[in-house]
């Protein structure tokens, strides 16, 4: 959770001190966010974090 940045570092830091090969996100807030924020937040990690992974 947070801004693409942060998010990618977190994602990072994570998978350095577990050795994590693989991550599930929930884009939703576990049904709090409609479709439209969901989508919108997808989008997002899409465009600005995955390329960083």
């Amino acid at each position: 959770m947070g801004t693409p940045p942060e998010c990618l570092r977190s994602i990072l830091a994570l998978e350095a001190s577990t050795g994590i090969g693989s991550l599930s996100c929930v884009f939703n807030g576990n049904g709090v966010l409609g479709n439209e924020a969901t989508l919108t937040a997808t989008a997002l990690f899409e465009r600005e974090v995955l390329p960083g992974l």
